[in-house]
């Protein structure tokens, strides 16, 4: 779902381009050498996720989600400050790690037999 990279300035974007445009021929050359149902099989699920991936493309192209927020006004410190750390008490601790932890369980097999 994401564009092509600038293959001018990044060689590796044109070698994985490349590789992406012979990949089907690839697969289709595959499933010459496997049993008939799994070539089959491949090929539907590429043509089937190929296409449910242009149709989610053009609806949301179409339909972009809504934010409850403007993305424009939002600062670098706003974000840091939504994601901020709540510290807790001493109790509070307490509790989460009351909440976390794990019991202690005697071994099932005798320690004369490990």
């Amino acid at each position: 779902l994401s564009p092509p990279a600038d293959t001018a300035k990044d060689p590796a974007a044109a070698t994985t381009n490349r590789i992406l445009a012979y990949l089907p021929l690839m697969i289709g050359w595959f499933s010459l050498s496997v049993p008939a149902g799994l070539g089959l099989y491949w090929i539907t699920n590429n043509v089937v996720t190929s296409s449910l991936s242009l149709g989610v493309k053009q609806y949301l192209k179409a339909n972009p989600p809504k934010l409850g927020v403007d993305l424009d006004t939002v600062s670098a410190a706003d974000i840091r400050d939504s994601m901020s750390y709540v510290a807790l008490n001493k109790e509070e601790m307490i509790e989460q790690a009351r909440m976390h932890a794990k019991p202690s369980r005697a071994p099932r097999i005798p320690a004369e037999f490990v």
